[in-house]
């Protein structure tokens, strides 16, 4: 790589022995190879130096040379190290732009002088082309084929309007039918403002111009310039841009549908900033990413008395798909097994419609497939999504057959927040990692604000799915004129609803709070669903608290031998001041003449009532009188229902044990 600029390279040489070493002569020499290093006084490489080289009066070691690695020889010994490049270099045409030494991408460097370009113009390969747009002018490149080819426009003079240096003869430049950016980009630059400098580079195996550099006012940022990213050395951006917001339902529908079909399949679709009006539906068929520029709920002082919702319209800015269309999803997925990764957009439904007569905000509903449904929503990533304004009958998400999905920071005001439902007879479903969804349950109808549900007699199950700080707040703003449309939600919404066959469902620290105005609004969870911490409900109940559990003193669970005793064996619960109920039993077991072996069960504790949730610990005490003769008991397995006891040694022949178990809440 031939590099314009020289590197700076410094070093602090010392002796073995810890001091430094002033006035060492250091030989230098590229890597691996016998020759000399060239040495430069200064990074234009215009005065070559002696080499070796002395260390200064501080044992500092300090030249200039080529980036690259080096050979360093002093003082009887020798080390490899680097010389970086400057920090303005940049490679020559035709050369790769990513920088061989740190992988970063470089710009390619305009070696071929300026030009004044004024009225019509061809513009010259890398050349800066410096343009006066007092009159007006317009330029072309014509067609490019060698790979990093540059060019740079720079507007030097010409007449403005405005504040922000607006052209009054804004300039084109036209690309000979070549695409910027993306393939069906735009096939032309514009300069718009004073003094702005835009940098383009051809790259020969996409067949595409890419904008390199563009100093134009962030005000007059249009569909040509999309914020990329460097990942692994390459510049990445989208497979599609969408056109931007018109604020009319009909175009911009057609134009987001159509964004959608020019999509490859696995591809990236980004939507820019704006508010996008919705006549229909926005269907996506296909495995495909969705990207918006960011959404930002109005949010502001506690003088508005409002923490948790946007206080003020437009509710959300950003990206915001505002659907019009009655009773109608904002976005409906299709298809089966698809990956639609969505993320930082939000969705409003507009206000003839809002919380009175809506779809869902986004809804994944797979096609049928054995009498019930197929694979829905598979190994996706969702985050930073938003949706504003559906009614009590709909939820913000609702997902059937999901598998092996994460999505983070979801919200919801409105009606429903999240639906996952298991539909088939085929597989179970979920396996989802939910990450701090939260939502406000502001619009009475059917649904409730969580809802985890096995449906349909397809003996199918819904389980392993976690749920990370999952909070809903049900509240009443029907007296707020900013949510016209709302109705109080009613207690028959549940805050959290099991239905059906749901397993392995883990809700760590919930925040589930009743309305504020006073209805209570049930939590139903199922037997396979573990709470740890948290709170429910408005009065601030512990959530692991096992709710259904009867009150001390009522509840007698019972107890049943294990094959440890032996035949003849017997247990009871014992009632002692201790108390006999599902949270402290006293157990007491008599073994047989013939005890079993070591390691199995000596006996199953039934919780007189179910307890909903898995405790969250059991600690089992023994009385030792008399102790086990080998061996010791220890619990091996507890759920919301039982305890189960082994010894791990051999217990002895017509003998009485007895042991606390202390339930932990």
């Amino acid at each position: 790589m031939t590099f314009q600029f020289a590197g700076l390279y410094t070093k602090g040489i010392t002796y073995k022995s810890g001091p430094a070493a002033p006035g060492v002569a250091v030989t230098i020499k590229p890597h691996g190879s016998g020759s000399l290093a060239t040495i430069y006084t200064d990074r234009t490489k215009a005065t070559t130096t002696s080499n070796p080289v002395a260390t200064d009066s501080n044992g500092n070691l300090s030249f200039f040379a080529d980036p690259g690695q080096y050979d360093f020889t002093a003082l009887g010994g020798s080390f490899t190290d680097q010389v970086p490049p400057d920090p303005l270099e940049y490679p020559t045409p035709g050369v790769s732009s990513v920088d061989a030494l740190t992988g970063n991408v470089l710009v390619p460097a305009i070696t071929g002088g300026e030009v004044a370009e004024s009225g019509t113009w061809t513009a010259t390969p890398n050349k800066r082309h410096l343009i006066d747009a007092t009159a007006s002018t317009t330029g072309t490149i014509l067609a490019a084929t060698v790979d990093k080819t540059t060019y740079e426009f720079k507007v030097t003079a010409g007449g403005v309007t405005g504040t922000d240096g607006a052209l009054t003869n804004p300039v084109t430049v036209n690309l000979t039918g070549q695409h910027l950016n993306t393939t069906g980009g735009p096939t032309s630059v514009t300069l718009a403002t004073l003094n702005q400098l835009v940098r383009l580079e051809y790259d020969a195996g996409t067949g595409l111009f890419t904008v390199v550099n563009d100093s134009m006012a962030l005000s007059q940022l249009d569909a040509r310039y999309v914020r990329g990213s460097i990942a692994n050395g390459t510049y990445v951006q989208p497979d599609v841009i969408a056109q931007a917001a018109t604020g009319v339902a009909a175009t911009d529908t057609a134009n987001l549908a159509a964004a959608i079909a020019a999509c490859p399949v696995n591809g990236w679709l980004h939507i820019r900033k704006g508010r996008y009006y919705l006549n229909a539906a926005l269907v996506i068929p296909q495995s495909m990413k969705v990207t918006g520029a960011g959404v930002f709920q109005v949010t502001g002082s506690a003088a508005t008395g409002i923490a948790d919702l946007p206080f003020a319209t437009p509710w959300l800015y950003g990206t915001v798909l505002v659907q019009q269309t009655a009773a109608t999803n904002a976005i409906t997925i299709t298809g089966a097994g698809n990956r639609v990764d969505l993320s930082d957009f939000g969705i409003v439904f507009d206000t003839a419609i809002q919380f009175a007569n809506t779809g869902h905000g986004i809804e994944y509903t797979p096609p049928a497939y054995a009498s019930y449904f197929d694979n829905g929503l598979s190994v996706a990533q969702w985050n930073n999504i938003i949706v504003f304004g559906h009614d009590g009958n709909h939820y913000a998400y609702k997902l059937v057959n999901p598998m092996h999905c994460t999505l983070r920071t979801i919200r919801s005001i409105g009606g429903g927040i999240l639906w996952v439902q298991a539909n088939s007879s085929a597989i179970q479903y979920g396996n989802l990692v939910v990450e701090h969804p939260f939502g406000v349950l502001c619009s009475a109808g059917t649904a409730d604000a969580y809802r985890m549900e096995a449906a349909g007699a397809g003996g199918t199950i819904l389980n392993l799915m976690h749920f990370i700080r999952p909070q809903v707040n049900a509240e009443n703003v029907t007296g707020n004129s900013h949510f016209s449309g709302s109705t109080q939600p009613t207690s028959s919404q549940a805050l959290w609803r099991d239905v059906g066959t749901v397993h392995d469902v883990t809700l760590d620290n919930p925040d589930l709070e009743n309305d504020n105005s006073g209805v209570t609004h049930p939590t139903t969870f199922g037997t396979g669903t573990y709470v740890r911490d948290g709170y429910l409900s408005k009065s601030w109940h512990r959530a692991n608290k096992p709710y259904n559990l009867a009150s001390p003193g009522t509840a007698h669970p019972t107890v049943a031998t294990g094959a440890a005793l032996g035949s003849g064996a017997s247990a009871s619960i014992t009632n002692t001041a201790n108390g006999s109920t599902d949270l402290a039993p006293l157990v007491s077991v008599t073994t047989g003449s013939s005890p079993g072996s070591a390691n199995t069960n000596v006996c199953t504790v039934t919780f007189a009532t179910s307890m909903a949730i898995v405790p969250a610990g059991v600690n089992l005490t023994p009385t030792y009188s008399p102790p086990p003769t080998t061996g010791q008991f220890w619990v091996v397995y507890f759920d919301a229902n039982q305890v189960i006891i082994q010894c791990s040694g051999v217990l002895a022949a017509n003998t009485t044990y007895q042991f606390f178990l202390n339930v932990v809440q």
